[in-house]
């Protein structure tokens, strides 16, 4: 019976280490393939030539929206992305149930504006105006954080991400025309106002300095976008390697002229 006991509890400390998941470890590869939109794929492009120099090439998958793009991620049709800020990243990454890691360092922080093809200036908006946000919760918040430094709504306190139905006061009873994000250039001439990251109004081909307002710089920080990878890969020698060609002097003179302003270097 001893003997038969013995046998039996190694055989459950076999069973117990063949069914524990082994974690797998970061693949080194040679060709890198990342994801990205048309707003900043001039951005990314930029970063080839510092990276082959390291050894490494770059092949560039095209998606239409943030959404598409971190599901390419996940599912591994990519192996990096570049585009969004890190709120964004965390509502979806709660929304998915995923687990999609964000670099530290970041690269860019994109200026967030009202922009109008109706009204000059922000004391030209109407009463009972027409101003689109975000459907996405990240941006949303940040479009009524500048309304409210604008002074056209106040906000209930104490709310770390606001949405429209937490606007307390709206005096002049603006109207809000929730689109999603890659729809508020299309949008503009349909309403008063749109609120949106200057880098879109490039994207669609329109003038990013023509915004009747801008935010604060307090939020740049928060709202800086850097190199999105799986968990599995946040310490692979690639990823390092991606990291570092996004960090030069030479890719800070490019978001520069690339973007005239509508992103601010974060290195």
């Amino acid at each position: 019976m001893k003997k038969l006991l013995i046998a039996a509890i190694f055989m459950v400390i076999a069973l117990t280490t063949g069914c524990q998941k082994a974690e797998k470890p970061a693949e080194e590869k040679t060709t890198i393939k990342i994801g990205t939109t048309a707003t900043v794929v001039e951005e990314v492009e930029a970063a080839k030539n510092g990276l082959k120099e390291m050894g490494y090439d770059m092949e560039i998958v095209m998606f239409d929206d943030p959404i598409s793009l971190n599901v390419g991620l996940l599912e591994g049709e990519i192996d990096v992305n570049f585009l969004q800020h890190r709120p964004y990243l965390e509502n979806f990454n709660k929304e998915k149930n995923a687990d999609l890691y964000m670099m530290e360092d970041l690269v860019h922080a994109p200026v967030f504006a009202l922009f109008s093809e109706k009204h000059t200036s922000v004391e030209e908006i109407p009463d009972d105006a027409k101003i689109a946000v975000s459907t996405d919760p990240s941006n949303q918040s940040r479009a009524l954080f500048m309304l409210q430094e604008l002074g056209l709504i106040k906000l209930s306190e104490g709310i770390e991400a606001p949405t429209i139905y937490d606007v307390s006061e709206n005096s002049k009873n603006i109207e809000f025309v929730e689109v999603d994000l890659m729809q508020l250039t299309t949008v503009l001439p349909d309403v008063d106002a749109s609120c949106m990251a200057a880098s879109l109004m490039i994207a669609a081909g329109k003038d990013a300095k023509s915004a009747i307002a801008t935010s604060g710089t307090d939020d740049l920080e928060k709202f800086g976008a850097a190199l999105t990878v799986r968990q599995e890969d946040k310490d692979a020698e690639w990823a390092k390697a991606l990291n570092k060609a996004f960090h030069t002097d030479e890719m800070r003179e490019s978001i520069l002229k690339i973007f005239d302003g509508a992103f601010v270097p974060m290195f």
